[in-house]
């Protein structure tokens, strides 16, 4: 299995969140996608398995069965499962994968001016000049 992916995990869909391995953190994720994954319920993931193949591991008795049953996926034991790139989303919904948000453009817009009134302004510079500075005695 190489490092780096033709194509990544996050590549292949806009639809679920993309979360990163916790031993991401000592490595620059802009170029590294051997990390993501897709988190389901019960501690269940998604990752990139070799160049055409993802897998899907759990722990759960009953997702294991569940997912046994599954046409398509082949077991590798009996908690990790290879499945091709184009059954990502029924694997995905399957788990209980988390979602990505996704906002409308009327969504954007409404919550721009929802919130305009917490956004950060700058002070001109006659405001600078006149307020005085805080010194505490």
């Amino acid at each position: 299995m190489s490092a780096y992916f033709i194509v990544p995990l996050s590549t292949l869909t806009k639809k679920w969140r993309i979360f990163h391995e916790e031993s991401a953190d000592l490595n620059p994720r802009d170029e590294r996608t051997d990390f993501e994954e897709l988190r389901g319920y019960n501690d269940t993931r998604i990752y990139r398995h070799g160049q055409e193949t993802l897998a899907v591991s759990t722990d759960s008795g009953h997702l294991q069965a569940s997912l046994r049953r599954f046409p398509g996926l082949t077991p590798k034991n009996g908690s990790v499962f290879f499945f091709p790139d184009s059954l990502l989303d029924t694997v995905a919904e399957k788990i209980r994968a988390r979602r990505k948000v996704q906002f409308t453009e009327e969504r954007k817009a409404a919550a721009v001016a929802r919130l305009a009134r917490w956004q950060f302004k700058r002070k001109s510079a006659a405001q600078e000049k006149n307020s005085e500075p805080c010194i505490e005695r």
